[in-house]
């Protein structure tokens, strides 16, 4: 059945960003010329029927445009979308003759995100999509047999998309490229341009498939992928710099020695769980994060590269340092909510700026902590870990206010520490983001307000 109409004037002449969702069609003319970002929507009523956009529906102030999934058009008439447009977003719709054919889509895009081309009957020949477009994002899956070579501009720079298996699909000039689903076949040699620098195989898939030194481009600096067993020695490219890395806990080996790239300085690893053994980690190493692995082996002397500068040990990690077992290069250490052991003298280096104590710690740092330190993080109720007497320039705790922490900071704390809080009640944040440090002035003043659930830390300027 068809929509209904809305009448001109209904919309203020000064609205400049309208998010309509309505039981309505537009028509020529409705939206007034002041709006610059739209975003369609309908009611669930309107998603049972479909419309035409026709010209002049869009006024030609708009710059960023959303047509979603609930306002469903059958055709867009060429001049429909203004050239005024830069970012437009596709949903779903009820049409399978959308887009077929050039002209459709204006030469002013520039990021363009198509939730369901999968919907379209007719193949993506080159020319529908403009070649003004260097920013291209396709969710859903898209068969080899809708993309034909050259359909993809060649001036795309971020692409993501399903795997493809066509060569000459992926455009030469593109540098950061994603897969968001899973690949059915391996990766052959020469299916990645050699213009790529960063690479995401798929956040939440496995690559099953074999890989050697020939199947990424020499170009890559970034990687994430993860793996079922751990990437055969030399089989990533050296040119790697950064690595995000997840390893399948059902998997058949663990990391191998020379399975991390040799100019790697930075190393994320999901999964990890096995001691770290001497030339593991490449030299150049400069940040290790497990934080999503249950790493709990011992560190042994010389088993972290001595070009180390920030390190998190995740979640689970428990066991002590000797002396000599932190590199003398290390800034930052982040050890988690597991983590109860009794530092000794001299094991943190003096080279450290950064301490992060998320466990339930009973030791104070009087002996331990170095004069370096000048950033702490501690779980609430621990303050009193703090050697008297020092100075920081911020202390960020974690966890539930307690009066501990009231009367320690009243009492010790210098004036000018910026205290920061990560209060979280019931799971929801009470200070902002559960998961950043809020910045506060550092003549701020701290007060303190109860309520049922927790005492939440109050900063007034």
């Amino acid at each position: 059945m068809g929509g209904y109409i809305i009448t001109p004037g209904l919309i203020p002449s000064t609205v400049v960003v309208l998010i309509s969702r309505t039981k309505y069609f537009y028509e020529p003319g409705v939206i007034p010329s002041s709006v610059r970002v739209l975003q369609l929507r309908g009611d669930t009523e309107l998603s049972k029927s479909s419309t035409e956009l026709l010209v002049g529906v869009i006024p030609t102030s708009v710059t960023s445009l959303a047509i979603n999934d609930d306002y469903p058009i059958s055709k867009i008439h060429p001049g429909a979308i203004p050239t005024s447009v830069t970012d437009l977003y596709l949903g779903l719709w009820h049409g399978n003759s959308l887009l077929h054919q050039p002209g459709v889509l204006p030469e002013s895009i520039t990021q363009l995100t198509w939730t369901e081309y999968t919907k379209v009957e007719n193949k993506l020949h080159p020319g529908v999509l403009p070649s003004s477009l260097t920013n291209l994002t396709f969710w859903t899956p898209i068969r080899d047999d809708k993309v034909t070579p050259g359909s993809i501009p060649s001036n795309i720079l971020t692409l993501k998309m399903q795997p493809v298996y066509g060569h000459g699909i992926i455009p030469s000039n593109v540098t950061d490229l994603c897969f968001t689903s899973n690949w059915s076949s391996p990766i052959t040699p020469g299916l990645l341009p050699n213009s790529v620098t960063r690479l995401d195989i798929g956040k939440f898939n496995t690559y099953r498939h074999d890989y050697n030194q020939n199947t990424f481009p020499l170009s890559l600096t970034q990687l994430k992928m993860n793996v079922h067993d751990s990437p055969p020695p030399g089989a990533l490219p050296a040119s790697l710099t950064e690595l995000d890395l997840g390893l399948d806990k059902n998997g058949t080996s663990g990391l191998l020695v020379g399975s991390i790239p040799p100019l790697v300085k930075v190393l994320f690893i999901r999964g990890l769980n096995q001691t770290l053994v001497q030339g593991l980690l490449p030299n150049t190493l400069e940040v290790l994060d497990l934080l999503t692995s249950n790493f709990n082996h011992p560190i042994t002397v010389n088993s972290l590269p001595p070009s180390l500068k920030r390190i998190n040990l995740g979640e689970m990690y428990n066991h002590p340092f000797p002396p000599g077992v932190l590199p003398n290069s290390l800034t930052s250490i982040r050890l988690g909510f597991r983590f109860v052991q009794l530092l000794e003298p001299g094991s943190i280096p003096q080279s450290l700026t950064h301490l992060a104590l998320c466990g339930n710690m009973t030791q104070s740092g009087s002996d331990v902590w170095p004069r370096s330190i000048k950033h702490i993080e501690l779980r609430v109720g621990h303050l009193g870990l703090i050697p008297p007497g020092r100075h920081y320039d911020s202390v960020s705790l974690h966890g539930k206010v307690d009066q501990t922490d009231q009367e320690f900071i009243r009492l010790f704390m210098s004036p000018s520490t910026r205290i920061t809080s990560n209060v979280i009640t019931n799971g929801v944040a009470s200070i902002q983001d559960p998961w950043r440090v809020r910045h506060i002035d550092p003549h701020s003043r701290v007060s303190f307000r109860e309520t049922p659930d927790t005492l939440i830390k109050q900063f007034y300027t």
